[in-house]
C-alpha cells in the first residue's frame, strides 16, 4: 500500500520521472536512500509499471480513441491485435458503454487517420470515436 511518502515521490515521477533520486530527496526534504528503496519498492509492487515521455503536441499527432467492441468479441486477443498496430501507444479497458480506449501517437492527422483505418478493419470493432489532444497542460 502507497503512504503518503509514496504518494510525494510518485507525484514527482509524474511531473518529471527523468529527475534523479537526489533531485527528489532534495524537494521532498527525504534522504537519496529512502526516495531510492520507495521507488525501488513501488516497481517491485508493480504499483510503478514503466517510466515513460510524454510527445509535444508541437511534434506530434497524439488522439485518444474511444473502442466499442461487438460483445462476443471482447477478448485478451483483440487487445494484443489492437497493440500491435504502429502508432497505437496504449490500450485501456473501460467500465462503461466504451470497451477500450487507445492512446495514439502519430506524425500528422494522416498518418493518425491510417491508423484509425487499421483499428476499424480490425474483425470485432463496431464503432470509434477519436478525441484529438490540442494542447497538453
Amino acid at each position: 500500500m502507497m503512504d503518503e511518502t509514496d504518494s510525494r515521490i510518485m507525484l514527482e515521477l509524474q511531473k518529471n520521472s527523468r529527475q534523479s533520486n537526489t533531485e527528489i530527496a532534495k524537494k521532498l526534504g527525504f534522504s537519496e536512500a529512502t526516495v531510492r528503496k520507495r521507488i525501488q519498492k513501488m516497481i517491485k509492487s508493480r504499483t510503478i509499471s514503466r517510466f515513460t515521455i510524454e510527445v509535444s503536441t508541437k511534434t506530434a499527432f497524439t488522439a485518444f480513441t474511444l473502442i466499442s467492441t461487438e460483445p462476443q468479441k471482447k477478448s485478451g486477443k483483440l487487445v494484443e491485435e489492437l497493440a500491435r498496430i504502429s502508432g497505437v501507444k496504449r490500450i485501456f479497458e473501460l467500465a462503461g458503454k466504451t470497451d477500450y480506449m487507445a492512446e495514439i501517437n502519430s506524425a500528422n492527422a494522416e498518418a493518425f487517420n491510417d491508423v484509425i483505418d487499421r483499428i476499424r478493419q480490425t474483425a470485432g470493432i463496431s464503432n470509434t470515436e477519436s478525441l484529438v489532444v490540442l494542447r497538453i497542460h
